[in-house]
């Protein structure tokens, strides 16, 4: 640990620094030899070369920046329940659709589905947009019926059309962390709870991300959105913290952005009133932090809320606007985004083909991206049955974060 912080405070780039690692680009080259000799005498390590498949996500080095995504991974669910001909859909969620776990519905075998929403489960490290869906179907793993397999394989026949969708991530010299918080209410018929989610961003890239039913029934959507946001601002100071550790300290106030000014009135406002008085103490965490100044909450529009998509079913003109959002700085005052805090970036969060791919390198990182050219498809057909290709020069990591709780 004691070598890692020299290395840290030396602003040398290591493996999980993405770009630079992959070319050793880092400013100060010569710690990388360093560092593999250091590692080599403490462990029996081999330097395999350029990673390219990590625990079923692959790894796509390119000039721009580095793709992720599991297309081989979400090939082999198809296949395996049997869905690979399936017709392909727009939407993973059926906008409106309301599902109980006292569905009347045929009973189906509990292990297959569970099996089904497992395969989901494991996706959604490079899928964020099947976060809230998947998260639905595994509130009723246990019962399962007709209706939740039908859900379940709506699932799958979206990914059959979008199967070659992953992350893309640029290099970037902005470490500012930047939150977008939401919630729905009362989206649970069964317990009448509502859905917080929350995506978190380092400049244009985003890395984190959570859609989790809330432990509470709450009153108003006030309510909802201020418990969502005391959510979002732990996960944001154990950010802070963990920032801080690694030697990129976050100077200033970490941006929230809501979309309920009643939630930010209320979480600005240190007095008690009739209208919170029964809210549990524990939610009251996020007046602490803005009056320490560790965290600003602002407003942002909610066709600017690009964490919606982690709380709801989204019409197929929502979603698909959510998924490729652009956002203008000027319109929300934040920086963070699918896309980029810039208005000069014309990349969309889904690159539709390869012709997104080489544009633009001004922008950001963070994103959707189709990679259906540039060698990736021909990686995929020089795969043995474990995914495994050739390793090539140098050594890369990079870590993306996400989880999805039902």
């Amino acid at each position: 640990m004691e070598w890692w912080r020299r290395m840290v405070q030396k602003k040398a780039r290591v493996s999980v620094t993405a770009n630079e690692s992959s070319k050793k680009e880092g400013n100060n080259p010569s710690m990388f030899e360093k560092f593999k000799e250091a590692m080599t005498k403490e462990f029996e390590m081999t330097d395999i070369g350029l990673m390219a498949f990590y625990l079923g996500i692959e790894v796509k080095q390119m000039e721009d920046g580095i793709f992720i995504s599991q297309e081989g991974y979400a090939r082999e669910i198809l296949k395996k329940f049997k869905m690979e001909n399936s017709q392909s859909i727009k939407t993973p969620v059926e906008c409106g659709v309301k599902l109980s776990q006292f569905d009347e519905g045929k009973r189906i075998d509990p292990i297959f589905f569970k099996s089904l929403v497992g395969s989901l489960r494991y996706l959604t490290c490079t899928r964020p947009d099947i976060l809230y869906a998947v998260g639905l179907v595994s509130r009723y793993m246990e019962t399962p019926t007709v209706t939740h397999l039908k859900t379940a394989k709506r699932i799958m026949r979206y990914i059959k059309g979008t199967i070659d969708f992953g992350l893309f991530y640029s290099s970037s010299n902005n470490f500012k962390l930047v939150g977008y918080s939401d919630s729905d209410w009362a989206g649970d018929m069964d317990d009448i709870k509502s859905t917080t989610g929350f995506v978190f961003f380092i400049g244009d890239t985003a890395f984190t991300w959570m859609s989790k039913k809330q432990p509470i029934v709450t009153l108003s959507t006030c309510e909802a959105e201020y418990v969502a946001a005391t959510s979002c601002v732990c996960h944001a100071i154990w950010l802070r913290n963990l920032l801080k550790e690694i030697s990129l300290p976050q100077e200033e106030a970490i941006k929230i952005c809501i979309d309920n000014k009643s939630a930010i009135a209320l979480a600005k406002n240190p007095v008690f009133h009739d209208r919170s008085k029964h809210i549990d103490m524990r939610y009251h965490y996020i007046r602490e932090c803005i009056e320490r100044r560790e965290i600003q909450v602002q407003y942002v529009k909610s066709q600017d809320q690009v964490a919606d998509i982690f709380t709801k079913p989204l019409k197929i003109e929502d979603f698909i606007k959510m998924r490729s959002r652009r956002q203008k700085e000027s319109a929300t005052g934040c920086e963070g985004s699918w896309l980029a805090g810039s208005t000069t970036s014309t990349r969309p969060l889904i690159a539709e083909n390869d012709r997104d791919i080489g544009s633009s390198r001004e922008g950001s990182s963070g994103h959707f991206r189709s990679c259906e050219n540039k060698g990736f498809a021909r990686d995929a057909a020089n795969r043995d049955i474990q995914g495994r290709i050739r390793p090539r020069p140098g050594f890369c990591e990079h870590r993306v974060t996400g989880r999805s709780l039902g």
